[in-house]
Parts: structure tokens; C-alpha cells; sequence
């Protein structure tokens, strides 16, 4: 069985992603406010880019119109986003923290039908469903209905 290259990289992303929360924590314990934490992974993680980019000589020119989502997108939605996490990794439990990053899709599901008009069908009921059970579940919110 020959393991390709693409597949180890993916392994390697998601291992890296479900150690996060343990960084998070082991690093706010050191002293550090989850704002620095945010801050810290976005500025290394956009030096790292710069330098692979810069090693591997690729072009970085991008049209005047699209530096607008760059900085949004790219800065500010992405720093809001760790700060966010890491503040829910610091304020609840681990399991919870992540329970909630995990319902990021049902959120767009709903934005996307309050500002562009896209229909709830079956099938995103259904994810929706699944997604506010499983952060029942996870969160112990059920348990009096359990016991």
C-alpha cells in the first residue's frame, strides 16, 4: 500500500487542528490572555505563508480589488475566529469549545437564508437537527432530561 503525499498532509493538518485546544490551554496557563494566543498563531502562521511562498519564488501579486478580502477575510474574520475559540477553550470545557466551533456550518446555513434568501431543505434541516443534538449532547444540557 503506497501512501501518497496529499493524504499524510491531510492526516498531518487534522492531528495538528485536534491538538489545538491542548496548546491553548497549556499556554494561557504559562501567562498568556487568549488574545495573545490569537494574535501569536495568526502572525506566525502568515510568516511561515510569506516564507514558503518566498522559498518556493511564487508570484504574490493580487488585484488592488481583492486585498479588501484578503484583510477582512484573511486578518480580521480569522483573528476573531481563534480569539473566540480560544476564549471558549479558556471559559468552558474543552469538549464544549469544540462542540461549538463545530457548529459554524449550522450558523451559515441560517445566515445564509437571513442575508442571501437560500432555502432551508430537507437536508439541511436535517444537519441542523443533528448539529443543536449533538451540542445538547456534549454540553450536558440533556442530562436532566436523562435522568
Amino acid at each position: 500500500m503506497r501512501v501518497r503525499r496529499g493524504e499524510v498532509l491531510a492526516l498531518s493538518a487534522g492531528a495538528l487542528w485536534g491538538t489545538t485546544g491542548l496548546f491553548v490551554r497549556m499556554i494561557v496557563k504559562l501567562g498568556f490572555t487568549t488574545a495573545d494566543v490569537a494574535f501569536l498563531r495568526m502572525f506566525f502562521g502568515a510568516l511561515l505563508a510569506f516564507s514558503i511562498i518566498a522559498v518556493l519564488r511564487q508570484s504574490f501579486s493580487l488585484p488592488l480589488w481583492s486585498w479588501k478580502y484578503l484583510l477582512g477575510t484573511g486578518i480580521l474574520s480569522l483573528t476573531l475566529f481563534n480569539w473566540s475559540y480560544f476564549q471558549a477553550i479558556k471559559l468552558t470545557t474543552l469538549p464544549i469549545a469544540v462542540a461549538l466551533l463545530y457548529t459554524a456550518p449550522a450558523f451559515v446555513v441560517v445566515l445564509a437564508r437571513i442575508f442571501y434568501g437560500e432555502r432551508i431543505t430537507l437536508r439541511k434541516s436535517i444537519a441542523l437537527i443533528l448539529t443543536l443534538t449533538g451540542v445538547l449532547l456534549v454540553s450536558g444540557a440533556l442530562r436532566s432530561f436523562i435522568t
